[in-house]
Parts: C-alpha cells; sequence; structure tokens
C-alpha cells in the first residue's frame, strides 16, 4: 500500500511538471483528431462487445476555447444512444458505466462523417488506486 501511495505521488509531481508519464488511468481522454461523424449515434459495450444498458452519456460543444454541456442521456437496453442531429462542429463526448473506464474522445459533427461508433469500454480495475485502467479503449466505425 505504501509503495502505491509513493508512486501515485511521484507521477503526479511528474507531471506537475510537464512531463508525459505513460500511466493508463481510469478516464481515458482522448488526444487524436476528433471522430468525423455524420450524428452523434453510437453503441457502447464492453471489451467483448456485450452491450451496456444505462451508460451515462454527455455531450458537450466546443465554443472558442472551451465546451459547454448540451445535452446528456443513458445508454438504451442494447446500449444504443442517439442525440439527434446535432449542427456541425467539434464535440466532446463522456461516456462512463459503473465497473468500466470512463472516456472522453472528441468528435467532429459534418455531412462527410461515418454513420456513427461503437465504443468497447476497458472493464476498470477493482484492486489498485482509485483511477487505474489497464487497457485501451476500442472505437470502431458503425456499419449504416
Amino acid at each position: 500500500m505504501r509503495i502505491w501511495l509513493i508512486l501515485f505521488v511521484l507521477c503526479a509531481l511528474m507531471e506537475a511538471y510537464g512531463q508525459r508519464v505513460e500511466v493508463p488511468v481510469q478516464s481515458y481522454t482522448s488526444t487524436g483528431p476528433a471522430i468525423e461523424l455524420a450524428s452523434s449515434r453510437a453503441m457502447v459495450a464492453d471489451p467483448t462487445w456485450a452491450r451496456i444498458a444505462k451508460a451515462k452519456v454527455i455531450l458537450q460543444k466546443r465554443e472558442r476555447d472551451s465546451f459547454r454541456d448540451t445535452a446528456w442521456l443513458e445508454t438504451d437496453q442494447e446500449g444504443n444512444f442517439d442525440f439527434g442531429k446535432r449542427s456541425p462542429g467539434i464535440y466532446r463526448l463522456s461516456v462512463s458505466a459503473r465497473g468500466f473506464c470512463e472516456a472522453t474522445i472528441l468528435i467532429k459533427v459534418s455531412a462527410k462523417g461515418q454513420p456513427g461508433i461503437k465504443i468497447a469500454l476497458p472493464i476498470g480495475v477493482s484492486d489498485t488506486p482509485s483511477g487505474y485502467c489497464d487497457k485501451k479503449l476500442v472505437i470502431e466505425q458503425m456499419k449504416k
């Protein structure tokens, strides 16, 4: 337990001084380019693609240098959600479900985008310090 505390403090200090630390965290945040979508439609599942019902989803629209809450909802019994037609632009999509790592990804809504995405949330690790996730988020294109 003491070693975990020391590692946590060291990682926090390294992050505070601007150094990148390659330690997986429970909250996965996309750092790559936005995923281009024609709609804000997606399916949420576990790593085996079993669908997750009642996952919480928050959609935020970028306005200048910050994001503003636009809408939130829960996935249906089949793990699907759809925020309906949205104006073109950059949005931040956050997905969370009990027992899974939280994911935050950037999407760009445009007419040329994909019809939707499938998001496989990594399973959260319960016997380690809070905030730890040892797997990667998987995102795939949804068929029309």
